[in-house]
């Protein structure tokens, strides 16, 4: 491989040195047994020698029924039926005094984390509310 008298129009190859008996065609590096600090900026021709880590799903204990919220508006509906004078009767009717303030208390964010005196409160001053036809006082 030497120079040739007039320049070529393609580039070439031009071999420094002497070869190698026979080449090798598995990279020569060994891979290290610890990772490296921080990613390399090409990818790696062997495999590293750490094990990936695979996530693990853990099955759930069963099947849900109801959602977490439909769960946590029954128990109140419950406590509300339980210290209502009619066993919750005016509760489960549309439209009442007692049902529209079930609904404003249930769709409070902070309903589940009241004690259950202040829900029971809430729900008793509520009904006198809309009983009272709250949204057309003034003072």
């Amino acid at each position: 491989f030497f120079p040739t008298a007039s320049p070529t129009i393609s580039p070439r190859l031009i071999v420094k040195g002497i070869p190698t008996a026979s080449p090798t065609f598995s990279p020569t590096v060994r891979p290290t047994k610890t990772p490296t600090a921080r990613p390399t900026a090409s990818p790696t021709t062997s495999p590293s020698m750490t094990p990936t880590v695979r996530p693990t799903f853990s099955p759930t204990s069963r099947p849900t029924d109801i959602s977490d919220q439909r769960r946590k508006d029954l128990l109140l509906l419950e406590r509300l039926k339980s210290v209502s004078p009619d066993n919750g009767k005016a509760l489960l009717t549309p439209n009442s005094a007692q049902a529209n303030a079930f609904e404003w208390l249930r769709h409070n964010r902070d309903v589940h984390i009241y004690s259950e005196t202040r829900q029971i409160r809430r729900y008793a001053l509520a009904v006198l509310y809309f009983a009272t036809n709250g949204d057309s006082w003034t003072k």
